[in-house]
């Protein structure tokens, strides 16, 4: 038994020999990784292989590239930097634009009073927005917006004003009603005798309380418009053009009840917009 155990273990011994590939010093090995002379192989691939591998990525690096070129191709030579494809009703937006207002701060949308809070930062957002509308054009000036054309802008004696604008919207241009049309049934009786006095072409503005609990808490004169009661449809349609300056409506508020959150909304009327839709809606705590 001991005699073909030790047989065994020789004939393993003899085949681990002959198994192992031959010692090499550092530089053979090292050569044969480059080039390697037995199998015929640079960095462990046949000439066959290289050539295969060569093909194939200039295949499909010549693919991405005319994928690339096309995409670049349409980028520029067919979409117009100026102005989107799609504009007004083609549009997902539609042909309605939005109201916004300012001063209205990123961090909060409530427009806070307090004599315990300085009033400071709105007079600052209101004179950053002043300021860019100087830049833009050397004839603009506030003188137009009554009692709140200079700073604090009636914040000092709880009587703010805030200012309303309409949603720049690419080529859209407001259809004004004329005294001679016939006026939706949900027409406020405000905008009514505005439409029936005026021959100024104008997008006009009215507002009232959110709900019902807010106008039980607000007077029905709790606003007075400095300046114009609507937008100059002359200041329409924004096409990009240069230093253009968004048309303002500005607003006086007065008489507003204290210690309680309220909300009153804004709405526009043209022919061609759903005053519905154009709704903002401001929020304020008097102390």
């Amino acid at each position: 038994m001991r005699r073909r155990t030790a047989n065994v273990h020789d004939e393993q011994q003899q085949r681990d020999r002959l198994l192992r590939p031959p010692d090499r010093t550092l530089k053979q090995r090292v050569r044969d990784v480059f080039w390697n002379p037995q199998q015929k192989t640079c960095l462990t691939r046949t000439p066959v292989n290289w050539l295969s591998i060569t093909v194939y990525y200039i295949i499909f690096l010549s693919v991405i590239l005319s994928i690339f070129l096309a995409a670049m191709f349409i980028v520029y030579y067919k979409i117009n930097g100026e102005t989107p494809q799609y504009i007004l009703d083609e549009s997902p937006v539609g042909s309605t634009p939005l109201l916004n207002y300012f001063p209205l701060l990123d961090s909060r949308s409530l427009l806070w009073l307090s004599p315990y809070r300085s009033f400071e930062e709105y007079v600052n957002e209101i004179d950053t927005v002043f300021e860019g509308y100087k830049k833009a054009d050397e004839n603009f000036n506030t003188t137009e917006f009554g009692q709140c054309s200079q700073a604090p802008y009636g914040y000092n004696n709880s009587t703010p004003c805030i200012f309303i604008r309409i949603n720049r919207m690419i080529s859209w241009k407001p259809t004004p009603y004329q005294s001679d049309d016939k006026l939706p049934a949900n027409t406020p009786p405000v905008i009514e005798k505005l439409i029936k006095n005026s021959s100024e072409p104008r997008i006009w503005v009215y507002c009232e309380g959110t709900t019902a609990k807010d106008r039980d808490h607000m007077k029905p004169d709790f606003y007075d418009f400095q300046g114009s009661e609507g937008f100059n449809a002359s200041g329409f349609p924004y096409t990009r053009q240069h230093n253009y300056v968004d048309p303002i409506v500005s607003i006086m508020l007065k008489d507003l009840p204290k210690k309680i959150i309220f909300s009153f909304t804004c709405s526009a009327w043209s022919k061609n917009v759903d005053a519905r839709k154009t709704q903002v809606d401001v929020n304020f705590y008097f102390e």
